[in-house]
C-alpha cells in the first residue's frame, strides 16, 4: 500500500487558506476589498507553486479570481487564456517540437560538432561542447539538449579515460545546464521571456524592447557568459584538459548520420525563415506593406501561419503533424496554464481599483526612490540572484518584476528593456539547491555531480553572471 503524502496534503491547505484569506481579513489602506482578495490569491499561488507544483495551483488561481469581485468569468478568461503569451508559448512548443520530431536538431548538432576548428584546441572544443546544447535550447529542445548531451558527456569520458569526480568532466555537465538555462531567455517568443516580458506589458500596457533589442543584447550576454565560464574552467578550477589534445572532428564522424530526406531539409530551412519573420517588422521601414502586415500579425499569427503550413504538408499520404503526439509529449501544458494564471494576476494587481499600488510604492520608495537606474538595476539584480537560489525562480521573477515597475514608474529609464531581459536571466541562474529552480533538481540529481561541488560552482557561476550583467549596462544604453 502506498504511504499517504501528509506533507503535501498540509501545504495544500496552507495554500488554499492563503489564497482565499483575503475575503475575511480587513483590507489595509489603501488597499481596496479587491484589492485584499488578490493578494490573497497572489500569496496562495507563490505557495502552492513553491510547494505543490505548476498546474492545479494556476487552475485554481484562475477559479478564485473568477469568484473574486475584480472580473467576470468572461473577463478572466480572456485576459489568461486569451493573453498572446499563452498563445505564442503552445505555438512555438509545437513549432519546435515538430522539428526535433524529424530528427532536424541531430544534424545540428553533429554539423557543428565537426568544425574543425575544435582539432587540436581542447578550450575551442569545450566552448563549442557547451555552445551545441545551448544553440538546441533556443530552438527549444531545452531539457533534450541537456540530457543528450549529458549522454554524449559520459561517453566522451570513457573514451578519453576520465573518470567519474574529474573536474573536467564535472564542470562539462554543469556547463551544459548553465548554457540551456540561459538559452530560455534568448528568443523573445520563447515561453520564459514571453512570461517575463507579458508580466511587465501586462502592467505597463506597452512591451519593454524590441524584439531586435532583445536579442542583440541576449545573444552577446549569453556568449560572454559561455566563454567567461570555459575562462573560469581554464584559469580557476584549472580544469585537466591533457586527454582532449589529440580529439579532432573524426571522432564524430566515425557514426555519419544518413543524409537528410526531403522533409527534414524543408523543417531546417523553416527555421531561419521562421525566426525571420518575426524580426522583419522591427526593421523594416514601418510604411511598407509587409511590415504592417508582419505587424498586426505578431508573433501569434505568423506562428499560426507556420504551423498551418506545416499542417498542409503531407508524407506517405498524411499530414506531418501528429497533433495528439505534440499535445501529449512536446507542448507543457503546466507551463502554458502557468502562463495564463501569471498574466492574469500580475496585470490584476497592479490595477488601479485594487489599491496595492500606491501601497507598495509608499514602502519601497523610501527605499530605492534616491538611488540612481544602474544602482538601482545594480541591487534589484543582486536581489534576484541571490533569492533565486533559494526559491522557486519563477516565483521570484514574478515578485521582482512588480518591485520593478512599481518602483521605476515614475522614473525616466530609457533603457527598462535591459532591466527586464536581466531579470529573465538573472532569474535562470538558479542552481544551488534542487528547489530553487528545474535545472538545481536536475544537477542535484546526476550522480555524477556532488553537492558540495555544485554549491562552489553555483557561487563561481552567480558572481560571474553577475558581472557581465552590470557590465552590460552601457551597451543597453545605446541600443534603447
Amino acid at each position: 500500500m502506498q504511504k499517504v503524502d501528509r506533507n503535501q496534503y498540509i501545504h495544500t491547505v496552507i495554500g488554499v487558506i492563503l489564497m482565499f484569506c483575503g475575503w475575511v481579513i480587513p483590507p489595509v489602506e489603501p488597499i481596496t476589498e479587491i484589492g485584499m482578495q488578490l493578494v490573497g490569491i497572489f500569496l496562495g499561488l507563490v505557495y502552492l507553486w513553491t510547494t505543490s507544483g505548476m498546474l492545479w495551483p494556476s487552475l485554481l488561481g484562475i477559479a478564485a479570481m473568477i469568484i473574486s469581485d475584480y472580473g467576470t468569468m468572461n473577463s478572466v478568461l480572456a485576459a489568461s487564456f486569451g493573453n498572446f503569451s499563452v498563445w505564442s508559448a503552445v505555438l512555438m512548443m509545437a513549432i519546435f517540437g515538430l522539428i526535433e520530431q524529424y530528427g532536424v536538431n541531430d544534424y545540428i548538432v553533429r554539423w557543428i560538432l565537426t568544425r574543425k576548428i575544435i582539432n587540436g584546441r581542447p578550450w575551442m572544443f569545450t566552448f563549442v561542447w557547451i555552445f551545441t546544447p545551448f544553440f538546441l535550447a533556443v530552438l527549444g529542445a531545452g531539457f533534450a539538449a541537456i540530457f543528450m548531451f549529458w549522454a554524449l558527456t559520459y561517453k566522451l569520458a570513457e573514451d578519453l579515460g576520465y573518470q567519474k569526480g574529474d573536474t573536467y568532466i564535472s564542470l562539462l555537465l554543469f556547463g551544459i545546464v548553465i548554457g540551456v538555462a540561459i538559452a530560455s531567455a534568448i528568443l523573445p517568443f520563447q515561453p520564459w521571456i514571453l512570461q517575463i516580458s507579458g508580466i511587465w506589458q501586462s502592467m505597463a500596457s506597452a512591451s519593454p524592447f524590441t524584439y531586435v533589442q532583445h536579442l542583440v543584447l541576449s545573444l552577446l550576454i549569453s556568449l560572454v557568459i559561455l566563454a567567461s565560464f570555459v575562462l573560469l574552467m581554464r584559469f580557476i578550477f584549472k580544469a585537466n584538459v591533457k586527454p582532449l589534445e589529440q580529439i579532432t572532428t573524426d571522432y564524430f564522424n566515425a557514426s555519419p548520420l544518413p543524409p537528410m530526406n526531403h522533409l527534414q531539409k524543408f523543417l531546417l530551412l523553416s527555421i531561419p525563415l521562421f525566426i525571420l519573420a518575426l524580426f522583419l517588422s522591427g526593421v523594416l521601414p514601418t510604411n511598407w506593406g509587409i511590415t504592417k502586415i508582419l505587424s498586426k500579425l505578431g508573433a501569434v499569427g505568423i506562428s499560426l501561419i507556420v504551423f498551418v503550413i506545416f499542417c498542409c504538408v503531407r508524407q506517405d499520404g498524411k499530414s506531418i503533424v501528429d497533433m495528439k503526439f505534440l499535445a501529449g509529449n512536446k507542448i507543457a501544458w503546466d507551463l502554458a496554464f502557468l502562463l495564463a494564471c501569471v498574466m492574469t494576476i500580475s496585470s490584476a494587481l497592479t490595477a488601479d481599483v485594487t489599491g496595492v499600488k500606491p501601497f507598495l510604492a509608499g514602502i519601497l520608495n523610501p527605499i530605492f526612490g534616491g538611488m540612481s537606474p544602474f544602482v538601482l538595476f545594480a541591487v534589484l539584480l543582486a536581489v534576484c540572484i541571490f533569492l533565486t537560489n533559494f526559491a522557486n525562480n519563477g516565483v521570484i521573477a514574478l515578485l521582482l518584476l512588480s518591485i520593478t515597475y512599481i518602483t521605476t514608474a515614475s522614473m525616466d529609464i530609457p533603457n527598462i528593456g535591459y532591466f527586464v531581459t536581466m531579470l529573465a536571466f538573472a532569474s535562470q541562474t538558479a542552481f544551488l539547491i534542487p528547489g530553487s529552480s528545474i535545472y538545481g533538481a536536475l544537477l542535484h540529481g546526476n550522480e555524477w555531480l556532488e553537492a558540495k561541488f555544485i554549491y562552489k560552482t553555483t557561487i563561481c557561476v552567480v558572481i560571474l553572471t553577475y558581472i557581465v550583467f552590470l557590465l552590460g549596462w552601457p551597451l543597453s544604453l545605446m541600443l534603447y
